[in-house]
């Protein structure tokens, strides 16, 4: 394994280069990163129209042989997991979000788990703590699975793939139709006979994503993900009763919970609404627990409701708004300043003031740690990235604010 990387971080990305400046922050500043060979970053752009290239290329300037980015000409969807993992050339290629950040010495924990598992080489499947049956760690079939990694598996960041597995793939986009290309690859490798190692390990975290969405939460997660057991409960490598465990689990605790909850409206969420009846009525009509959940869904909503009305009667439900998903750091936001065009990082402090103008393209970043002295306002008046560190060695086209300490 010394040849080539132990394991290349693949990152498939779409315009959200300020949650990419994170990530991909976390993975470089660890010692293993820096001072060995081992880990491979690999990002793919799926024609960005934001500042995605000009953050990419920060990195790659600064570690050119260990960084890869690419642009594809066009947008192709899901196909771009398959495209950043053949770019790739370490011995496990793993799927992450951009916007998951790496917790300190998560890389090392990889590394040695890689190491541990090379001769056996199962496929590696992060939990990151949310496996359903903790107990349970390498699984030999469909069902010990399903029954372990659950709806986890429609994650992407939870999937990984030896190098020389993902040639024995059968169409990797076969059923890319349902936006959970990842997760039919997963069924079929497990069916297949590939044991599958569930890693409960802690080692990601995400970072609160605004204006998430742009699909139908029970369409993808409800008829496509159900979609994709059905064969294999016909074929009997898939038993009846967890595939009917799974169906109850999946509508109570993930698709009620991600459609109706109060985060869809605090985050600015943008999922489609319609077809909840229609995209489930035909595999759920003869339970009871279906009909029973609509408590659950008008308790969510009433609470969502209840959220909405309380922040527009509060005069400083912004700022507590702005408390609650920057709880990492102790910075402050003006009244009227754009949230969306503002990412914090840990420990951050000071008052946050900002003119944008008209252009999507503009981006404020305040880095790790930095200090935002009294009475300073930036401005922005054209396509533009501010970057605000502590340190003097930064991006070009940045500013600098000193630590006030």
């Amino acid at each position: 394994m010394s040849s080539t990387p132990v394991i290349s971080i693949c990152i498939p990305t779409f315009n959200r280069c300020g949650y990419l400046y994170f990530t991909l922050k976390s993975i470089v500043e660890q010692e293993i990163f820096k001072n060995t060979n081992d880990i491979e970053i690999v990002v793919s752009d799926n024609n960005s129209s934001d500042l995605t290239e000009r953050i990419s290329k920060i990195f790659v300037e600064k570690y050119p042989n260990k960084i890869i980015y690419n642009k594809n000409e066009d947008n192709i969807g899901d196909r771009n997991f398959e495209k950043v993992l053949t770019l790739g050339h370490g011995e496990v290629l793993k799927l992450h979000n951009d916007n998951f950040i790496l917790k300190d010495g998560a890389l090392e924990l990889i590394v040695n788990k890689i190491k541990e598992l090379q001769d056996e080489r199962p496929m590696i499947f992060f939990a990151n703590g949310n496996s359903r049956a903790k107990t349970r760690t390498l699984c030999n079939n469909l069902n010990e699975f399903v029954e372990t990694a659950s709806y986890l598996t429609t994650w992407i960041a939870a999937f990984s793939i030896w190098k020389d597995d993902l040639g024995k793939v059968k169409c990797f986009t076969r059923n890319i139709h349902t936006f959970l290309t990842q997760t039919d690859v997963l069924f079929q490798m497990s069916a297949n006979g590939k044991k599958m190692f569930v890693w409960d390990e802690e080692i990601f975290e995400g970072q609160g994503v605004l204006k998430k969405g742009g699909y139908n939460i029970p369409k993808i997660f409800g008829k496509n993900y159900l979609s994709l057991l059905k064969p294999y409960l016909k074929s009997g490598q898939l038993d009846n009763k967890v595939y009917e465990k799974e169906k109850r689990v999946l509508l109570l605790n993930h698709i009620i919970p991600m459609k109706f909850s109060s985060s869809r409206r605090e985050n600015g969420w943008q999922f489609k609404n319609d077809g909840y009846w229609r995209h489930l009525f035909s595999d759920y009509w003869h339970y009871l627990y279906f009909y029973t959940s609509v408590v659950k869904i008008f308790r969510l909503m009433l609470d969502a409701e209840l959220n909405l009305i309380g922040r527009k009667l509060n005069k400083n439900s912004y700022q507590k708004y702005w408390r609650k998903r920057n709880r990492h750091n102790e910075t402050t936001i003006g009244k009227d300043v754009d949230e969306t065009k503002i990412l914090v990082g840990k420990k951050a402090k000071g008052h946050i003031e900002a003119v944008f103008s008209n252009n999507p393209n503009e981006l404020l970043i305040v880095d790790d740690n930095a200090t935002i002295q009294e009475n300073v306002v930036f401005t922005f008046d054209k396509d533009e990235l501010i970057i605000i560190k502590n340190s003097p060695k930064t991006a070009d086209n940045s500013i600098v604010i000193p630590n006030s300490k």
